[in-house]
């Protein structure tokens, strides 16, 4: 084998031995009063910044985490599964609403009356989403046929009364706006 013939061991090499004495010697400088306030400044910052990440992650965390579990919980809410759920959630909200209405100072009858109905129906509209927006869609187009009869009524058949104007500009109100 003529690889072993080339092999010196490490022992025989002359920069590994320290035979020769070194003319140079590594000693500290004492550090000044702004060289350790610097230094502990930056200590104090750092372990601040990494508790303040820490901090920060956790948050993130527990943000996440509460976030699924709201989702999920209304996801169960909103399923056939989750009928007692949505019994329990409306009849709180209705419950809601009877507390609120007697405990006010100004204690009308309106009010009681309005504040369960509100609460049984806000609370109803969370449960059945689709169903609150179909019958909100129905509401609207019922009223906006009553409306557009009671004003055509009023102002006589020749006028055409436009409900989804609201008020924006038509190409004939230029003169009202000049270009710049």
């Amino acid at each position: 084998m003529t690889g072993e013939k080339n092999h010196v061991p490490v022992s025989q090499l002359s920069f590994y031995s320290s035979s020769r004495p070194s003319k140079y010697t590594l000693s500290s400088k004492p550090d000044s009063d702004v060289l350790n306030s610097i230094h502990n400044s930056r200590i104090s910052i750092l372990t601040s910044l990494i508790s303040a990440k820490e901090s920060f992650d956790l948050q993130r965390n527990e943000y996440s985490r509460s976030e699924k579990f709201i989702r999920d919980t209304v996801h169960y809410i909103q399923t056939d599964e989750g009928i007692s759920a949505r019994v329990g959630i409306i009849t709180l909200g209705t419950a809601a609403g009877v507390v609120l209405a007697t405990t006010r100072r100004n204690k009308s009858v309106l009010k009681r009356i309005l504040y369960p109905i509100f609460g049984a129906g806000i609370t109803t509209s969370l449960c059945y989403p689709k169903a609150a927006v179909d019958f909100t869609c129905q509401i609207y187009t019922s009223l906006k046929g009553t409306v557009e009869t009671q004003l055509t009524s009023s102002w006589g058949s020749n006028k055409k009364v436009n409900i989804d104007d609201h008020g924006q500009s038509k190409p004939t109100d230029e003169k009202m706006f000049p270009p710049k």
